[in-house]
């Protein structure tokens, strides 16, 4: 079992949330590194408000469960949380110095032709902000502050150079569409966002109950065990060749991760 856990000051209500497998030796490294000044995360941000606040002063608690095993899905969820609580540092309301993920395994530093690239990438395709970020080994933030300006800024550039909704913004009756489509159509999750103009996460959202859809609805909207038309049983096929992740294959053939689990050991990958 994984574990999606948050950290919240009881003084301010500022959070930090991370990802573990084990809860007590997780609460238990913490501790330590954040008093331990041989730690070489001693000087992490959330360890000094520790040291600040005092530990008694920090509620310790489970945000989400996770029985998947796949690193990238948890990833995805403590990215997910880390947004939807605010809690990267940039903020000013949390303790989280990245937008959360294995980041430190990627660059934040672009050179200045895949920037170029990663632009028209932006202008000119449906891909995701992770998707791209995937492909240039970097984070997703760094794809949003391209496409904002806030990074590689250029005069000649018209920002955004995707115009990109949240959940927030989308009024219910977009959502009792999608929420129709989910249910009744086999269309992909990509073509949808494509039809809205929206991000495929946010259809992800809507199909898992966690977009603030009104209405009497079941959970998940489209159902792991639907029947795939053989287009969709090739892509997933052909998806799972290329070494992609659970998440991805599921956004971009448009059904529900646990339907691409069992094809990963159908197919023995």
């Amino acid at each position: 079992m994984n574990y999606i856990y948050c950290y919240k000051n009881k003084i301010n209500d500022h959070k930090y949330i991370g990802q573990t497998n084990n809860l007590s030796v997780r609460y238990s490294a913490h501790k330590s590194q954040a008093y331990n000044p041989n730690s070489k995360d001693y000087n992490c941000l959330f360890h000094k408000k520790i040291r600040e606040y005092g530990l008694e002063n920090f509620e310790f608690y489970v945000l989400e469960e996770i029985e998947d095993k796949d690193s990238d899905y948890i990833d995805y969820r403590e990215q997910f949380w880390i947004e939807e609580f605010k809690t990267w540092c940039r903020y000013n309301v949390g303790y989280n110095q990245t937008t959360g993920g294995r980041q430190f395994k990627r660059t934040i530093t672009l050179d200045e032709d895949s920037v170029v690239k990663i632009k028209e990438l932006l202008k000119t395709t449906d891909s995701t902000l992770q998707d791209i970020a995937n492909q240039f080994n970097t984070y997703r933030e760094c794809i949003s502050r391209i496409n904002t300006g806030r990074y590689s800024f250029s005069s000649d550039e018209i920002y955004p150079l995707r115009v990109t909704r949240n959940w927030k913004q989308v009024p219910q009756e977009v959502k009792e569409e999608i929420a129709g489509l989910l249910i009744n159509t086999k269309i992909t999750y990509k073509e949808i966002a494509q039809k809205y103009s929206i991000s495929e996460h946010l259809i992800n959202l809507i199909n898992t109950g966690k977009s603030n859809l009104e209405g009497n609805y079941s959970y998940p909207l489209r159902k792991a065990n639907q029947h795939l038309t053989k287009e969709q049983e090739d892509k997933i096929l052909k998806m799972l060749k290329e070494n992609k992740s659970n998440i991805e294959i599921a956004l971009e053939v448009g059904v529900h991760r646990d339907t691409v689990s069992r094809r990963k050991k159908k197919y023995k990958f």
